[in-house]
C-alpha cells in the first residue's frame, strides 16, 4: 500500500486562494476609492449649504437603528443634485427637515460628495482586505507546501526507467 502524503491536496490550496483573492481585491479597491475621494475633496472640493428634505430612522430589529436623511444641494453652476446619507445619531438629531446642511463635493463630479456626520466606511474595507489577505496567504502557503512536497516526492522516485531501445540490424 502506498504511503499517504502529508501535504494537503493542491485543490484545497486553490480553494483558499480563489476564496481569498476576491475579498482582497474588493477590500483594496474600496480603500483606494475611499482614500482617493477623501484626498480629492481635501485638495479640490467645494463646500455648499444644502437643504435637508427628509429625515428617517430605519429599524432592522428592536435594537438596531440607522439614521438617514435625504438632502439636496445646488452647485454654483446651477446644477441641482439630490442624495441620501446615513448619519451618526447625534448629528441626525441636530438637523431639522428643510434646515441647512453642509455638503462638500468635487467640482468635476458634483455627485461625489461627503457630509459631516457620515460614518466612515474604512473599517469595512479594512476587514475585507484583511480577511482576503489572510485567506490568500493561507492558500499561497498551502500551495507552496504542496508543490514542494510533490517536487520532493518526484526527486525521491528518481528518473523513470525508459523502455529498452530496440535496434534494427543494419542491412
Amino acid at each position: 500500500m502506498a504511503a499517504r502524503s502529508k501535504s494537503p491536496p493542491l485543490w484545497f490550496a486553490a480553494l483558499w486562494l480563489l476564496f481569498g483573492a476576491p475579498f482582497l481585491i474588493v477590500g483594496v479597491r474600496g480603500l483606494a476609492v475611499r482614500n482617493s475621494l477623501r484626498h480629492e475633496l481635501a485638495t479640490g472640493g467645494e463646500t455648499v449649504v444644502g437643504t435637508v428634505i427628509k429625515k428617517e430612522i430605519a429599524r432592522a430589529d428592536a435594537f438596531t437603528r440607522t439614521y438617514w436623511i435625504d438632502f439636496r444641494y445646488l452647485t454654483p453652476d446651477g446644477q441641482r443634485l439630490q442624495s441620501h446619507a446615513q448619519l451618526d445619531e447625534d448629528i441626525w438629531y441636530r438637523l431639522t427637515e428643510l434646515g441647512p446642511i453642509q455638503v462638500r463635493y468635487l467640482r468635476a463630479h458634483p455627485d461625489r460628495r461627503v457630509i459631516a456626520g457620515e460614518p466612515d466606511d474604512a473599517i469595512m474595507w479594512w476587514i475585507f482586505a484583511g480577511l482576503g489577505g489572510l485567506f490568500s496567504l493561507i492558500g499561497v502557503l498551502l500551495l507552496a507546501f504542496g508543490v514542494v512536497s510533490l517536487w520532493r516526492r518526484w526527486r525521491r522516485a528518481g528518473p523513470r526507467a525508459s523502455p529498452p531501445r530496440t535496434t534494427t540490424p543494419a542491412r
